[in-house]
């Protein structure tokens, strides 16, 4: 199983990216598999490709395709944004998290969703807005590059590897900017495709 995103930055050039404000950054996943606690880094610092601006809070909108694995199976509302202090992973270490507090997340905020979210069926939509980031309600992360943002299933780990769900839709990180290697693609994954568009006046 292999899931999550492949970066691109062919809206905005990026010598020109890092001036633009108030952008917003939207990943979206096609059929994307995370197994519970697995998530993959939306970053490539190795080359250079990155996020500034401050990130203010997200927007989900996705459905659960399928929800796989024993035990209490994942929801449609489980899929998560966390942000670490380096580029190292640990769920123990975070900045930030939006989405489900489970798998070791001592901080954060879960979606304010509808659509039934609170569901391991398949069909489940999450839609909605994150609450408020506990602990820290903007992360600037063009004063902190090596802060790594996250994406993957936040339900707790305890079933993995043998559980896990699959997801389509989007999920955007408002007041960022991505700020890619010139020339370059960051491939993280065999999922989506991550876009930057300019948010609406």
């Amino acid at each position: 199983m292999k899931s999550s995103l492949i970066v691109t930055a062919s809206v905005i050039a990026s010598s020109t990216l890092a001036a633009v404000a108030s952008a917003d950054v939207t990943f979206t996943l096609n059929q994307s598999t995370f197994l519970c606690g697995q998530f993959f880094a939306a970053t490539d610092y190795s080359t250079a490709t990155g996020f500034t601006g401050t990130l203010t809070g997200a927007d989900i909108n996705v459905t659960l395709n399928d929800s796989f694995g024993t035990g209490q199976r994942t929801w449609a509302l489980d899929l998560t944004v966390r942000v670490t202090p380096t580029a190292t992973y640990s769920p123990t270490s975070l900045i930030s998290n939006v989405g489900s507090m489970s798998g070791g997340a001592t901080s954060g905020s879960r979606w304010r969703w509808t659509g039934g979210g609170a569901s391991a069926v398949p069909g489940t939509t999450c839609i909605g807005p994150s609450e408020v980031i506990e602990g820290a309600e903007s992360i600037d992360l063009t004063a902190n590059p090596g802060y790594t943002l996250w994406i993957g299933n936040g339900w707790a780990n305890n079933y993995a590897p043998a559980s896990g769900a699959t997801w389509t839709g989007t999920i955007t990180l408002r007041g960022v900017n991505a700020v890619p290697a010139p020339g370059a693609l960051a491939l993280l994954g065999v999922g989506g495709l991550l876009r930057s568009r300019r948010r609406r006046a």
